[in-house]
């Protein structure tokens, strides 16, 4: 599936996702780790940043950084442990969601700090 995400007025930025859900498989008294990649057709680099709504319960790696053109990145989804009276009812009615911000890296440099660049 292809996302176009708006960059500007005048300019978007396409990701090439190749899974919009994630499915974990427990068991869930350990981190479970599921995968998702970014690409960036374009010829230009470009920075990104991953959000989620739930940053207690998810940690991603890497959460931010830049692609060169034609490049892609592996991103890791981590599911934290549930503990007490956690149970996997409770975090599916939560439908924690997760937002790619992006930009093109100034002047093309794909050593660009992309906490400085998305908000």
């Amino acid at each position: 599936m292809r996302s176009t995400l708006k960059v500007s007025d005048c300019e978007s930025v396409q990701f090439c996702l190749f899974s919009t859900f994630f499915f974990f498989l427990g068991p869930y008294n350990r981190v479970v780790t599921e995968y998702f990649n970014l690409s960036n057709p374009t010829e230009q680099s470009i920075a990104f940043k991953v959000k989620t709504t739930a940053p207690k319960r998810y940690c991603v790696r890497p959460n931010n950084g830049t692609i060169k053109p034609g490049g892609s990145v592996s991103v890791a989804v981590m599911l934290q442990p549930l503990t007490g009276t956690d149970t996997m009812a409770n975090i599916d009615k939560s439908k924690h969601k997760f937002m790619i911000q992006s930009v093109f890296a100034p002047n093309n440099d794909a050593n660009s700090n992309a906490d400085d660049l998305v908000c």
